[in-house]
């Protein structure tokens, strides 16, 4: 996943007296830089300290940003601040940014402090998309996911919703190394989720919690060639509502023979087996998109008789 990134180059104003038209401008900002904590997708925010001396008239403060090649904007702020964010900013993106002193002179015309080359700052919004969940484990009623966080001081969220329904559960977290634990599921059923952060989603994944195993597999009669073999449907989980099946998968070993039927079925014959052979066999649940399944195994559960 791509990680966040944000870059900087911080060099002072500068500011001066104009000795030739008699006309004050105002000293710059000091000690002016962008608080790389607190950058996110579509933020940054900027930082300095008050001038010395401050001046001595009413005076504020404007922050003007562009891209490299956008028109510049600008953001006035009162005479005691020393922080501001900017936001609505593009993602990933390179902003040219300057905070200047301000103040009226006896005109009335605005003066403000020099702008050098030397003193702008260069700031980089974030880039990276929210990565995606990785699953820890998963059981028939609960899951673990953990994910690679993009900034340690963003809050994470969750979406997570039950197969299309449309009110999704978003689950926050303020630590973003901690993993995820969900409980309650049901077995068998299927999940959405979506890792988002600052207004924005990363690819969605779906998981299917592991249904419930069939029980009480059994074969019901055989002939020399035939196998005939039942089960009852799982019990009700731990949790609300009943366990989901989709459908049951029956293999017979030693063979390569695999038969899928419906959750309504509880009983198949397999056919064109060896006189005198001894078999197993596998019922499993099957359910989700991904067919997550839960089995019950039976080694060596009969032996067909021969002539």
């Amino acid at each position: 996943m791509a990680r966040f990134l944000s870059i900087y180059f911080v060099l002072l104003m500068v500011s001066y007296r104009d000795a030739t038209d008699g006309e004050t401008v105002p000293f710059a900002p000091e000690n002016v830089r962008i608080l790389d904590e607190y950058t996110t997708l579509s933020s940054l925010r900027v930082a300095w300290d008050h001038p010395t001396p401050s001046p001595s008239v009413e005076h504020f403060y404007q922050i003007r940003y562009r891209t490299v090649l956008s028109a510049s904007a600008s953001m006035d702020v009162g005479s005691d601040a020393t922080t501001s964010t900017i936001s609505g900013l593009e993602t990933n993106t390179l902003y040219v940014i300057n905070v200047l002193s301000a103040v009226d002179d006896e005109d009335g015309y605005i003066q403000f402090s020099t702008i050098l080359a030397e003193s702008t700052l260069y700031g980089r919004t974030g880039g990276a998309q929210p990565g995606d969940i990785f699953l820890r484990k998963l059981t028939s009623d609960s899951l673990e996911c953990e994910f690679e966080p993009l900034q340690s001081n963003v809050i994470h969220y969750l979406n997570f919703t039950v197969g299309d329904r449309s009110n999704p559960s978003v689950r926050s977290v303020n630590d973003p190394h901690s993993t995820w634990a969900i409980y309650g599921l049901t077995p068998g059923e299927t999940y959405r989720m979506v890792l988002g952060v600052d207004g924005m989603t990363g690819q969605e994944k779906w998981v299917t919690t592991i249904p419930l195993p069939p029980e009480n597999v059994r074969v019901v009669s055989y002939t020399p060639t035939t196998l005939t073999i039942a089960w009852d449907p799982p019990a009700q989980g731990t949790g609300d509502s009943p366990p989901i099946v989709h459908s049951y998968q029956v293999e017979v070993f030693p063979t390569d023979i695999i038969v899928k039927v419906n959750s309504t079925v509880t009983e198949v014959t397999i056919e064109d087996l060896h006189s005198g052979s001894s078999y197993g066999i596998s019922v499993k649940s099957l359910a989700g998109v991904n067919e997550a399944g839960n089995e019950v195994k039976k080694h060596r559960i009969c032996h067909l008789g021969g002539n």
